[in-house]
């Protein structure tokens, strides 16, 4: 599957139900359709659990995360599928789908994900564990690449041919009424 079959899945982001936890800033300066100044900032330490919540049941192919080129830039990253309201404690007592280290060299560049393990995803958690070796992180924008999980449309269905079973029809081979002797 090429990259180019892939899109920006910030249109299918439920902002009411994605969180950052160990920040001050809110969720949508670092979940937005375009770049601009806002950011998230880690509050006590370098670590921050972000979740994004989708409309609807996504596959993810990629992450890219904005950041700035220095000590604050996120270093060790874990990733969760479907596991919403965590704690710090929580996510370090699981094993994470997906966990990788972040380079500088890798800032602001598409990183590849296990696609085959993202593909229903409703909410995906981005685990900051520790950045590049100053005291806060900072994280200025995410992007999620994948696509939507296809939805069976009704009009799509077909009708197929032959016999037509009914619910009230008798099983064939089996009487309804037959007697036990």
């Amino acid at each position: 599957m090429s990259l180019a079959q892939f899109v920006d899945l910030s249109e299918l982001v439920d902002p009411t139900g994605s969180s950052v936890l160990g920040a001050i800033q809110p969720i949508s300066h670092v979940i937005k359709k375009e770049e601009n100044e806002t950011y998230i900032e880690s509050d006590c330490d370098d670590q921050i659990i972000v979740t994004i919540r989708f409309q609807s049941t996504v596959k993810v192919n990629s992450i890219l995360i904005q950041s700035p080129d220095d000590d604050k830039a996120p270093k060790k990253i874990k990733i969760f599928a479907n596991q919403e309201n965590k704690t710090f404690d929580d996510l370090n007592s699981l094993a994470p789908i997906h966990e990788f280290d972040l380079s500088p060299s890798l800032l602001s560049s598409p990183i590849s994900l296990k696609f085959v393990k993202f593909q229903a995803v409703n909410s995906f958690t981005l685990y900051v564990v520790s950045n590049q070796g100053n005291e806060v992180t900072r994280i200025n924008r995410i992007i999620l690449y994948g696509q939507p999980k296809e939805a069976m449309k009704i009009n799509d269905l077909k009708k197929v041919e032959g016999p037509q079973f009914q619910p009230w029809d008798e099983p064939r081979g089996v009487s309804v009424n037959s007697e036990k002797k």
